[in-house]
C-alpha cells in the first residue's frame, strides 16, 4: 500500500507535468507537432486528459486541496489559469481543432501565456526543494 506521502509526491508531479505542458510553447510544438522527444507521445486532447480527467481536476481543485496535494496559495496562483482551460475545450470549435491549428490559434497562446506565468509564480511560493528540482529539471531536458 503506498503511503499519503509517496500518494502526494505522485500526485504533484503528475500535476507538474501536466503545467509545465501548458506553460510551454515550445515543448507543446515539439511533443504534439514534431514528435522530437524518443519515447515520448502526445498531443492536445491527452493533454486535456491527463490534467482534468487523471488527476480529477472536471470539478476544480477542491478535491485537491481538501487532501493536501497544493496549498491555498497554488490554488489562488493557477485557478484563473483553470477556469479558461476548461471553458476553452468546452467549446465545440475548439474541440474540433488540430494541434497545429491549436498552436496558432490567439486564444491558445494567451492560454499558454498565463500557464508560463503561472509556472513561474509557482516556482517562487513552492518550498520543497525536490519539487523545484523537478521543475527546473523538465525545463532542462524538454526546452533549447
Amino acid at each position: 500500500m503506498i503511503s499519503k506521502k509517496a500518494l502526494r509526491h505522485n500526485i504533484r508531479e503528475r500535476w507538474l507535468e501536466a503545467l509545465f505542458e501548458f506553460a510551454h510553447l515550445e515543448f507543446q510544438r515539439r511533443l504534439w507537432i514534431e514528435a522530437d522527444y524518443p519515447g515520448f507521445v502526445g498531443d492536445s486532447g491527452e493533454a486535456f486528459c491527463q490534467y482534468f480527467d487523471d488527476l480529477d481536476l472536471e470539478d476544480g481543485y477542491e478535491h485537491f486541496l481538501k487532501n493536501g496535494f497544493v496549498s491555498q496559495l497554488e490554488v489562488d496562483i493557477i485557478s484563473d489559469f483553470h477556469h479558461q482551460l476548461d471553458c476553452y475545450i468546452s467549446r465545440p470549435e475548439k474541440q474540433s481543432l488540430a494541434d497545429k491549428k491549436i498552436l496558432k490559434d490567439i486564444e491558445w497562446l494567451n492560454l499558454t501565456e498565463i500557464a508560463k506565468t503561472n509556472w513561474e509564480k509557482l516556482k517562487s511560493v513552492i518550498e520543497d526543494k525536490t519539487e523545484l528540482k523537478y521543475m527546473y529539471s523538465l525545463e532542462k531536458k524538454f526546452l533549447k
